[in-house]
Order: structure tokens, then C-alpha cells, then sequence
């Protein structure tokens, strides 16, 4: 890439140049009847490879990696269990909102196995979850509910400050209003804590940038005394750390 920056592209700028000035024309045809010829032809390959090298190789590497990062991401959930000594088996699952219309899912009332009807609204879709992954498949949830809706619908940023995390052990469950149906309650009972990260990207617009919440990352835990890590505040701190971590991940390799 260095021979691109300081050598090729200067070199092919200052030949454009020169072809421009009389003197240098008559001088190069003295040298060689076929100059123009060859200078031409000197200068479609070069561009080429110049195009080669700053367009299509790097991003033929992006595509290559961004095929990995599912493989990356989940050498890293391996890694935060290593991080725990394996004592709690974490599971982590991507979800995404997409636009739905005329759904039942959120109930009439909390706690209701009553669903209402919604016009439209967007509903998460689990795009990536982990080997070991707790998610129900006939789960369906929207941002307005869960941990997972509150950490999507407050983020301002991916870091430890807008992770969002609950224990959902029995006498703690009733200090949370999820807006679940008591479906939605049975299909997670058997988690202790789930934690949710927002994935938070920035756009830069023409007049400004702005940031712009495409999904969010969750880590779920099924097994007793993982409670600690939500309860505990330096434990609390800590494994929100290493979760935003595991999220900016995903955004660096995100494309």
C-alpha cells in the first residue's frame, strides 16, 4: 500500500502532466516514434492497478471478514466464559428491529395472555445467536418490551453506561415491568440474568452526523449464582465492560 501512496499514484499524476506540455511530447517521439503508444497503454495498466490495490483488494478483504465475524464473535463468547472460568455458560444472540404491520404481540395489559392488535411497529429479529443460545424460537418480542427494548430505545452510545441487565429470578422478576405476556414470562423462565448492549454506529450526513441504534447484543445466563454479576455492583461494573466490548466487536465488524 506504501508503493500506492508514495510512488504509483504520483508517478501516473506526474505523467498526466507531462504529456500536456509540448517540449516533453517532442522529446519522448525523438526517443521513441511510439512514446505515445506506449506512455498510454503505461498509464491504463497503471490506473488499473492503482484501482486494484486502494479499491477492490480491500474490500474483497472486508468481504472476507465480515463472512468471519460470525466465527470471531463466537470465539469471543468463548472467551468471556474462559474470562468466568466456564462456571457460567454464556449464551449471546444479535437481534435487529424490522418493520412489521397488523401483529399480535404485546399484550393488553402486563402480564396479560391477552395480545393487542398493532397497526405497525418494529419487532426484533434474532440475526445471530450463540451454539448454546437460550432463545426460544417461537419468542417474539418488540422494542417496547424486555431488557433488550429498554437498552434499544435509550442508547445514545455503545458503551458499559448503556448496558441494561436484570435478574429474573422469581422474588426479583416483580421488580421489572418487561410489557410480556405471561407467554413470553414462560418462555423465559428458566433465565436467571440477561444483560442488553445497543449497537449504536454513527451516520454522517451532509449537514451532520448522528448516531443511529441498529440492534442490540444480549447475553443470557441460565445457571444459579449468576445473579452476583448483575446484583454486585464492581462484579456489575466489570461484566458491563467486557460486554460493550464484545458489541464493539461486532460494530468493527460489522459492515
Amino acid at each position: 500500500m506504501k508503493f500506492v501512496v508514495y510512488i504509483l499514484s504520483p508517478l501516473l499524476a506526474l505523467i498526466l502532466l507531462l504529456v500536456k506540455i509540448p517540449i516533453f511530447d517532442d522529446w519522448a517521439k525523438k526517443i521513441n516514434p511510439n512514446a505515445e503508444y506506449y506512455i498510454s497503454r503505461f498509464l491504463i495498466l497503471g490506473t488499473l492497478y492503482n484501482y486494484y490495490l486502494t479499491v477492490f483488494s480491500p474490500y474483497r478483504m472486508l468481504e472476507k471478514l465480515a463472512k468471519r465475524k460470525w466465527i470471531v464473535l463466537a470465539e469471543r463468547v468463548a472467551m468471556l466464559n474462559s474470562d468466568y472460568n466456564g462456571k457460567f455458560d454464556f449464551s449471546c444472540n444479535i437481534m435487529i428491529p424490522r418493520r412489521r404491520f397488523f401483529y399480535r404481540i404485546e399484550p393488553t395489559s402486563n402480564g396479560s395472555n391477552k395480545q393487542r392488535l398493532t397497526i405497525w411497529g418494529d419487532v426484533f429479529k434474532v440475526i445471530w445467536k450463540s451454539e448454546n443460545a437460550h432463545f426460544p424460537q417461537d419468542l417474539k418480542i418488540t422494542i417496547n418490551q424486555g431488557v433488550c427494548g429498554q437498552a434499544f430505545r435509550d442508547a445514545s452510545a455503545t458503551n458499559p453506561q448503556n448496558v441494561k441487565g436484570a435478574v429474573l429470578t422469581p422474588e426479583k422478576l416483580k421488580n421489572y415491568n418487561f410489557n410480556f405476556t405471561k407467554k413470553q414470562l414462560e418462555l423465559t423462565a428458566n433465565l436467571r440474568i440477561v444483560a442488553s448492549c445497543p449497537l449504536v454506529i454513527n451516520e454522517k450526513g451532509i449537514k451532520n452526523e448522528k448516531n443511529k441504534v441498529i440492534g442490540v447484543l444480549n447475553i443470557e445466563c441460565i445457571i444459579e449464582g449468576s445473579e452476583k454479576l448483575i446484583e454486585d455492583h464492581a462484579s456489575r461494573k466489570d461484566f458491563y465492560v467486557k460486554l460493550a466490548k464484545l458489541s464493539n466487536l461486532y460494530l468493527n465488524l460489522h459492515v
